[in-house]
């Protein structure tokens, strides 16, 4: 899917879904599946799963691209830190913010086969087991300032 140069909401559905906002201050929604969201220009929130109720594994790619942009995880409407449910942050950078609902969580430099190095977002002090999925909430592989 892909947006314009006004302000867009982009929703994707069941299945694998790629997403770009274009530029303008859009609201991208991956749904089920493993997705890639793309804001491009302008300040976009990314909300990748929405979906509590699937039962299998997965990995949504947020990219905000340009401009302040909000990643949504944990929150009530997502399943991330659920039945292997997580979000790769691929472009943190200055001005940026992690919407996350959860009031209990651990923030780690972690290595994760398969995604390399980054910040893990565990969901839970109690139940975080480092370098592994189990209970992660997100990972953000560059913070740019």
């Amino acid at each position: 899917m892909f947006g314009g140069a006004d302000p867009d909401t982009l929703s994707g559905d069941l299945g694998n879904d790629t997403s770009y906002g274009g530029s303008g201050a859009d609201l991208l929604f991956g749904g089920d599946g493993d997705d890639y969201l793309s804001g491009q220009d302008g300040p976009d929130i990314l909300i990748g799963s929405t979906f509590q109720t699937s039962s299998t594994t997965q990995v949504d790619f947020l990219n905000g691209g340009g401009g302040a942009d909000v990643f949504v995880l944990d929150r009530q409407v997502t399943s991330y830190g659920h039945n292997g449910h997580y979000a790769v942050i691929e472009d943190f950078e200055f001005g940026d913010l992690i919407d996350i609902d959860t009031s209990d969580y651990v923030i780690l430099p972690t290595s994760i086969l398969g995604l390399g190095t980054g910040v893990a977002i565990y969901g839970s002090s109690l139940f975080y087991q480092p370098g592994t999925t189990e209970s992660l909430v997100g990972l953000y592989k560059t913070c740019r300032q």
